[in-house]
């Protein structure tokens, strides 16, 4: 992805935010700038909006900061699966968009939906040593699993593993689809 190609890398305050707020984006005028192929994730520059050159007519839109897709519209930055959401549903969406195999960059459609916080935070990855929900103290391993912001113990254990499976059914139990063991 190079930024030469017509998307500057942009800022939460000016469309890269994950909350939800009110654009002058439509996805009309998107359409008219944009095609977005389903099953590649990518946008590619059909249109000119008069702030970017014929030459990237064409070619492949958006730039990767923070292992997410950017893509410039109208001067504008934006995250490029709320993108995604707004040209194929027609409307921006309600809170966040979720990647389900958790990789920023892949902006396919099937790879797309709609999570609120808590679910956004169930299907992530854990960049520890040990799994995620699982803390070692001095007599062996907790579990702890965060719901609607909660943390919520859900006992000691001696072994690693039997930390992670009390993890892994409580947040199959609490999050469902969401949920990611590791």
């Amino acid at each position: 992805w190079a930024c030469s190609a017509g998307a500057d890398t942009g800022s939460k305050e000016n469309g890269g935010d994950m909350k939800p707020r009110p654009s002058q984006l439509t996805a009309e005028r998107l359409r008219k700038l944009f095609h977005y192929n389903m099953e590649s994730g990518d946008f590619t520059r059909i249109g000119t909006d008069g702030s970017m050159p014929k030459k990237y007519l064409g070619k492949k839109a958006g730039c990767l900061k923070d292992g997410y897709i950017y893509v410039k519209v109208d001067g504008r930055a934006y995250m490029a699966h709320r993108l995604a959401w707004l040209y194929v549903t027609g409307h921006w969406p309600d809170c966040l968009i979720d990647h389900e195999d958790t990789n920023g960059t892949n902006n396919r459609w099937t790879n797309l939906r709609e999570a609120n916080y808590s679910q956004n935070g169930a299907n992530s990855k854990t960049s520890r040593v040990l799994p995620k929900g699982v803390y070692k103290n001095k007599y062996g391993y907790v579990a702890i699993i965060v719901h609607n912001y909660e943390c919520i113990h859900l006992g000691s254990f001696r072994t690693i593993v039997e930390a992670s499976s009390a993890y892994t059914k409580e947040a199959i139990s609490r999050h469902g689809k969401f949920a990611r063991s590791a």
